[in-house]
């Protein structure tokens, strides 16, 4: 989560391995992903492009604003940004992870980056499941039961290690 002044002269970036970031004053989050980098804009304008060659100057593909959220592949093929519910994409901040209709193994992701266990999911249809859901990340129990129940799964628990598979 970021908190921004603008500042024309010295402007703040942030590059991944997938393009770059350029802070226009604004508060914001970024969320890196194996596979994508994705921006929440809370207020202000954040402009989303390529990384700059070495002496090149920074071009911005796409220009987001309030509420808008956008991964950073997206902006440079300058696909539509998508207004989102700023409370429920940083829920994190709360200690919760808010899902909406997402699939249980980008759940699964988000969770191995607040909880010391590995995710593992027997079948690959079980990854592609959907869970709406409010999980309290403070407490790996009870979000093993939500998914549990929500999801009609078979959990099996070691201290490092977390298996689902569907109930029989």
């Amino acid at each position: 989560m970021f908190d921004v002044t603008t500042d024309i002269k010295r402007p703040f970036d942030i590059e991944t391995h997938d393009g770059m970031i350029r802070v226009l004053g604004t508060q914001f989050s970024v969320n890196r992903y194996a596979e994508l980098t994705l921006v929440t804009v809370v207020e202000g304008r954040v402009a989303l492009g390529e990384k700059p060659l070495k002496d090149e100057v920074f071009v911005a593909s796409q220009v987001l604003t309030q509420s808008q959220q956008q991964t950073l592949s997206n902006a440079i093929k300058k696909i539509e940004p998508t207004q989102v519910d700023v409370k429920s994409e940083l829920s994190w901040q709360e200690n919760q992870l808010i899902v909406r209709n997402e699939t249980l193994k980008n759940v699964l992701a988000d969770l191995e980056k607040t909880f010391p266990v590995k995710f593992v999911i027997m079948t690959p249809e079980l990854g592609e499941k959907r869970i709406t859901a409010v999980l309290n990340l403070s407490d790996l129990d009870q979000v093993l039961l939500v998914l549990e129940t929500s999801l009609s799964l078979q959990i099996d628990r070691t201290p490092t290690e977390v298996r689902l598979s569907e109930k029989k």
